[in-house]
């Protein structure tokens, strides 16, 4: 025999040595009663079957698992998840459940939202694990011009939106202000053009509303999208700082520098040719580095920064630029283009951020666009600053006219796709916001607060989902290097894992993305992590506390307010009520205590008590007195006067609880946290218009879904259904699929055919028989509405294969049908309709599993299948058969046997081994027992000799097989029979005397 493995002493030295030689194991069972669904839901993975054990499973990955409805469809437009209900229910629990959800076009959205840090950048990234509304709905077409409008339809660019992402959103028209029209329908965005098509529900007409389509203009135009700056350039890399630098470690301490002016967090500080990133700056002459220079420490050096100055030779840049213009430069071939920042003079100007090359001078530099000149044209009269041009292109978004110079010349506030001469323009003064908005209470919710153990350095995320929390990841940060990293501890959180696939977690929640590359640093004025919303006290009462930061203020209310997060970690409050900011008209300009606004309306727009927002110092005055519209009093001075043009706002403020005193936890000018569920946005998977495609993909034998995702699980039979589908390609591609794989896949009738003959007729001419699909008629029941009154129709897959699992799993085995008066349907209160006892012979004959009435029950009425063999002409010996070809090729009792000498020995043990798993099979009943075991299933390996005979006696093509590597097995079995009709034969018995 085989040695596998040899212990003790080396051969050739004295001792003892044990060889381990493989031993002939028996078969096990496999997990009987296994099911595949796939189909439309509204959560959980896609395109990854995932196995489910309990309904309470699956209702954490592919439900909600505080609602056991949320799942369900209210319209029962989609039934996979109303089929799962009743394999559960049904089932008792019995089998193991693969769930499939289809990715449909694949073309669906996750859910998400970006969190910023305390210094205003992308921190963080939470999306939803999978696509779909589940996650948060919210979305918004900000106002934009309407490119042609119908009765019933609009057309604006919306670049990136699917097809009926919008269904269920609101339109409003600047035109009808106050009115909102209902999207039934829209298209998805042109790839090119990115326009869409709105449709509106069949009660407006948007041209009785005033919507129109846009206006030709008189003449024609041309247009430049790049034209060229008067002059040249140049641009050097790097640039000095101000002043002399003392290098050590990784702190700089200057002389003559300006630190706080020309540097920020976040820059980078060369010394030679190296970098290093500013990770907090003290003051003008005090900086600390992401870490210290090989080089050293060194006195009196001159260190570089990214050069952000361009230079320019006969240029005018401030006539012919603004602050926030682009400047473009070709640099390799490719056109580059940097904001501008600044603009010192006609030769001298800042960008945000420098070009990644050297600009040598002569250097040609261009602009955006921003000119139409006209030939023949009427501008002054026909066009008014404020109105849309229409891009002649088609290739993007209408463009604003800012200014109109003549008749003949105008300027729009941003460029159009491409160069255009002599077009036709077309002018749009109608614009229209559309917004898709969030049910209350549902969805996503990400809040983010302090590190529990440690809130100095971290911070959790608390995660909920339809008002309950889900997931809670107490310490995370953004420090790829530290373990408690918030991309992979959020990945590998017990509860946020659906299923482990090829070495990968599939995430049942959200998924967590670091937006922050840059050194991680927490200290105060440096704090790079991720923020719900924050800032400074500008004023404080015991009570309330005022600040304007960028944050939805109205969901503040009722949630945390730390008060000093940097000291007193544990230290917050609920906030009771939150007002925001408002915007106020005009400007403003400050003497002393002295306010005087231009074009204001301080007597409609503030109280005394309310306390003014200045932009130009950030900080916030309570007023005492209101004068007039443009002017008023403060209780104190804004620590310097406020230039002219200076904006303002109201302040918002956060109201805490009575018998609080603010006052005594934190002061003006202190920062503050605030800790709220934020919701994700923008989730969304297109389940209205399907095609075959969507389901036939997953049954596709070279794709070979199912089977990659159960092999060498030990399932044996797998039972496979698309759950409420009645396609004629789906079904075929089902069941062509089970038999390329020895599954069984179930048919579904359409709930139209109502009779045994078009059911028959149906099988036979649409679906077409096959050896290896079961179909019950109807293929839908009536259930007890679970939104209500009333009763729902829904596929009696899930009931039927749940019942077929329960049994499976109490037999250990197939042999059992789930058919007859212990076959019952708990669920079903009714059927659409019921085959008469004449037509049962044509249903039954037909390979269907009627469902009928009886006694107050629906019940399976039949155990026949569809099949074209009549070897297969009953269920349960397809079923078995398929369980055994299964096992057969995934058990790994046999996978052990290849690759072994081809010897007499090794033929006994796979026999042996066959021998064992039948005589099992018999004792349960698989085999007929009218039959002895012997008769009733016949086993050789094809290659069996005795002592007095060889091989080669017996023939020599079995030596052949041997010598090639095959060593066969017969193994024919005698299914049990199933009654299906009982027999009597009665009669009296005439007798006579002799």
């Amino acid at each position: 025999m085989v040695v596998l493995r040899r212990y003790g002493a080396p051969p050739g030295a004295p001792g003892v040595s044990v060889e381990e030689r493989p031993a002939a194991n028996t078969i096990a069972d496999p997990r009987y009663g296994g099911g595949w669904f796939g189909g439309i839901a509204k959560r959980g993975p896609t395109s990854v079957a995932i196995p489910v054990t309990s309904r309470k499973q699956y209702l954490e990955i592919f439900g909600d698992p505080k609602s056991p409805t949320w799942a369900l469809y209210a319209d029962a437009s989609h039934q996979l998840p109303d089929a799962i209900e009743g394999f559960w229910q049904n089932g008792s629990g019995a089998g193991l459940l693969w769930v499939t959800r289809l990715d449909l076009d694949g073309k669906g959205k996750k859910a998400k939202k970006v969190f910023k840090n305390w210094l205003g950048a992308d921190a963080l990234q939470i999306e939803a694990a999978n696509e779909g509304r589940w996650g948060g709905q919210e979305a918004k077409i900000e106002a934009t011009p309407v490119i042609v409008a119908s009765a019933r339809s609009f057309t604006i660019v919306a670049p990136g939106t699917l097809t009926n992402e919008y269904i269920g959103a609101e339109a409003e028209f600047e035109a009808s202000p106050g009115k909102r029209f209902t999207i039934v329908a829209n298209t998805a965005a042109n790839e090119r053009s990115g326009e869409t098509v709105f449709t509106c529900a069949a009660q407006w007409n948007l041209l009785q509303e005033g919507i129109t389509g846009p206006s030709i203009l008189a003449g024609t135009a041309g247009y430049e999208r790049y034209p060229a700056l008067t002059g040249t350039i140049s641009f050097p890399l790097l640039s000095p700082l101000t002043g002399t630098v003392t290098i050590e470690d990784n702190i700089l301490t200057g002389a003559g520098t300006l630190f706080s002016t020309e540097l920020a967090v976040g820059d980078n500080v060369y010394f030679g040719t190296e970098a290093r990133t500013v990770t907090s700056i003290t003051s003008n002459t005090t900086l600390s580095l992401s870490d210290s220079y090989t080089a050293g420490n060194a006195a009196g050096q001159t260190l570089q920064r990214d050069n952000r100055v361009v230079t320019g030779t006969a240029t005018d840049f401030q006539s012919e630029l603004s602050v926030g213009d682009i400047l473009y430069a070709v640099i390799g071939g490719i056109r580059q283009g940097r904001k501008v920042a600044s603009i010192a003079s006609d030769t001298a100007l800042t960008l945000t951020s420098g070009f990644t090359a050297a600009l040598s001078a002569g250097t040609q530099t261009q602009r955006e666009g921003r000119a139409i000149v006209g030939t023949g044209t009427s501008f002054t009269t026909q066009v008014q600053v404020g109105d849309y041009i229409v891009d002649p292109l088609r290739l993007g978004s209408a463009v604003k006219v800012t200014a109109i110079a003549s008749a003949t010349s105008l300027t729009v506030e941003k460029p159009f796709s491409g160069n255009f001469t002599a077009v036709n323009l077309a002018k749009q003064a109608k614009r229209v916001s559309v917004e898709l908005s969030q049910p209350t209470g549902e969805g996503l919710t990400v809040e983010i607060a302090l590190g529990e153990s440690k809130p100095e350095t971290h911070f959790s995320l608390r995660i909920g989902f339809n008002g309950s929390q889900v997931l809670y990841v107490p310490d995370v940060s953004l420090d790829p290097n530290d373990p408690l990293f918030v991309d992979a501890v959020v990945s590998d959180t017990m509860g946020n894992v659906a299923y482990r696939s090829s070495g990968q977690n599939i995430l049942s929640w959200v998924r967590a993305t670091s937006l922050w590359s840059s050194a991680y640093t927490t200290a105060e004025g440096s704090d790079v992590r991720p923020i719900d919303g924050g800032g400074k006290v500008l004023a404080l009462t015991a009570t309330r506390l005022y600040a304007v930061i960028d944050t939805d203020y109205s969901k503040a209310a009722g949630n945390t307010l730390y008060l000093s997060p940097y000291d007193e970690y544990r230290n917050s409050i609920r906030v009771k009520e939150a007002v925001a900011p408002q915007d106020l008209e005009g400007t403003i300009s400050s003497t002393g205590t002295t306010v005087n606004g231009t074009s204001t309306t301080f007597l409609t727009s503030l109280s005394v008590g309310d306390y003014l927002y200045s932009a130009h110092k950030k900080e916030a005055r309570k007023i005492i007195r209101i004068v007039s519209d443009t002017q008023l009093l403060l209780e104190s001075a804004f620590t310097s006067n406020a230039p002219a043009l200076t904006t303002a706002k109201k302040s918002g403020y956060f109201n805490v609880g009575v018998g609080n005193d603010l006052t005594l936890a934190t002061k003006s000018g202190n920062s503050f946290l605030l800790s709220y569920p934020e919701t994700l946005r923008g989730g969304y998977q297109n389940t209205a218009n399907t095609i075959p495609y969507y389901w036939t993909k997953y049954v596709d034998p070279d794709f070979n879904h199912v089977e990659n995702a159960v092999y060498g699980r030990n399932m044996g039979l797998m039972r496979l259904a698309f759950p409420g589908v009645s396609s004629i390609t789906v079904n075929k591609a089902g069941a062509a699929y089970a038999e390329a794989k020895s599954y069984e896949f179930r048919y579904e009738v359409p709930v139209y055919l109502t009779t045994a003959s078009a059911i028959e007729a149906y099988i036979k001419q649409e679906l077409g028989r096959n050896d290896f699909a079961s179909v019950a008629a109807p293929s839908y029941i009536y259930i007890a509405s679970p939104f209500g009154a009333g009763k729902r129709m829904v596929s009696a897959v899930g009931d039927i294969m749940g019942g077929e699992s329960l049994f499976a799993v109490n037999n250990s085995g197939y042999h059992v049908m789930f058919a007859g008066r212990a076959a019952r349907l708990p669920r079903a209160i009714g059927l659409p309709f019921e085959i008469g006892r004449s037509d049962e012979v044509v249903a039954n004959t037909s390979g269907v599993q009627m469902l009928k009435y009886s006694e107050g029950s629906i019940i399976v009425w039949g155990g026949r299948a569809p099949s074209l063999s009549p070897s297969y002409t009953f269920l349960h010996i397809r079923r078995c058969q398929s369980n055994y070809n299964r096992i057969f090729i995934e058990v790994d009792n046999l996978q052990e046997l290849v690759f072994r000498p081809n010897q007499p020995e090794l033929a006994a043990q796979f026999r042996m081994i066959l021998k064992s798993f039948a005589r099992r099979e018999y004792k349960k009943g698989v085999f007929s027992r009218y039959l002895t075991f012997e008769e009733a299933v016949q086993i050789n390996t094809g290659q069996d000799v005795d002592e007095n005979s060889s091989i080669s006696s017996q023939g020599g093509d079995q030596l052949v097989e041997i010598i090639n590597g095959v060593l066969s097995a017969n193994f024919v079995w005698t299914p049990t029979g199933i009654v299906e009709r009982l027999v009597i034969n009665a009669g009296p018995s005439i007798l006579s005397r002799e």
